[in-house]
């Protein structure tokens, strides 16, 4: 089994009756991450294809400090607003986009844990295989046999639509940094704003034709801020560089990317809230398309959707979806 091919899942450590390895079976996990398995669960997972790893020695890039992905809230249970207005959001696209960056040919892995404390639901377990997949990392879930069947669903989504993977971020601002210290901070966290101010971004040296603007954050004075960064970059670029929009958007984050031969584009939408919305939401995005269909967990397969042409855009009103869509569009 080729390192590609790894789906990867942590093992607890007190799990070790043989038997115990029937929660994986049949599903795609086939990649077993763990530092204290017995030697009869090894041979356990031997006998049904399943390969054993050490998660300090496999050749992968690991996260370090990944954040569990939620939304925030006070000790009350209100919502905590960020810097943005919008929800204060945990996620991990913007280091996933990073750790590609820095290591192309390295898979990506999390091993975020819930809160202490947290009861977390199937929607939130499938939030975080969405959470790293959206951008081509992998999640490292542990069985938990009450959402089990959320996370292979959710799972398998992602691996029937592997092609996803191909596609490559498009956007108008190209970001530029070494990601060490001293400026790896400011980096790290003026692309977690730039991602909840809607910005997409390109990391790396050599920016495409459609890039409008380079930020070289290396370059930046020591003292800078990274809201106070984001929100010029978001400024300077102005709505005329937007490439989509969103309406009651206010716990997604958005991914968007498009096919190597330009024809398609793919508007990855990632709800935090793991619930579905109280308000319908809307997204613009800019160009002229033929098509549009709609995947989500419970359409896999995907369903066409409505397209509202306007000059230079079109519009959607999305279904309700309380973790995932992703919206494919044909030129």
């Amino acid at each position: 089994m080729g390192l590609g091919e790894w789906v990867p899942f942590r093992w607890p450590p007190d799990w070790d009756d043989p038997g115990q390895v029937e929660i994986v079976r049949g599903t795609p996990f086939n990649c077993a991450v763990g530092d204290r398995i017995s030697p009869a669960v090894r041979d356990a997972f031997r006998k049904v294809g399943i390969q054993v790893v050490s998660l300090k020695s496999a050749p992968v890039t690991v996260i370090e400090n990944a954040r569990w992905p939620q939304v925030q809230t006070g000790t009350n249970g209100e919502i905590d607003a960020g810097p943005t207005g919008n929800p204060w959001i945990d996620a991990n696209g913007f280091a996933i986009q990073v750790a590609r960056a820095l290591n192309p040919s390295k898979p990506i892995w999390l091993t975020e844990d819930p809160p202490p404390r947290h009861i977390h639901t199937a929607n939130q377990e499938q939030l975080a295989v969405c959470d790293a997949e959206a951008y081509g990392g992998h999640w490292l879930p542990t069985p938990n046999p009450s959402t089990w069947h959320a996370v292979v669903a959710a799972r398998k989504f992602f691996l029937a639509h592997r092609a996803w993977q191909s596609y490559r971020p498009v956007a108008r601002l190209a970001v530029v940094s070494d990601f060490v210290s001293p400026h790896r901070e400011l980096a790290l966290e003026t692309l977690n704003l730039l991602t909840r101010l809607n910005v997409p971004f390109t990391i790396g040296r050599k920016p495409s034709a459609s890039t409008a603007m380079v930020l070289d954050i290396d370059r930046q004075p020591a003292n800078k801020e990274a809201w106070e960064l984001a929100t010029e970059i978001h400024g300077k670029l102005g709505r005329r560089n937007d490439l989509f929009r969103l309406w009651n958007g206010r716990s997604l984050n958005v991914h968007f990317t498009a096919s190597p031969d330009g024809q398609s584009s793919l508007l990855q939408l990632i709800n935090y809230a793991a619930t579905v919305p109280g308000e319908a939401v809307t997204a613009g995005i800019m160009g002229a398309y033929r098509s549009a269909r709609i995947y989500t967990f419970d359409r896999p397969d995907g369903s066409p959707i409505e397209l509202h042409r306007s000059r230079n855009a079109v519009e959607l009103y999305l279904p309700p979806f309380p973790v995932y869509a992703a919206i494919e569009l044909v030129r």
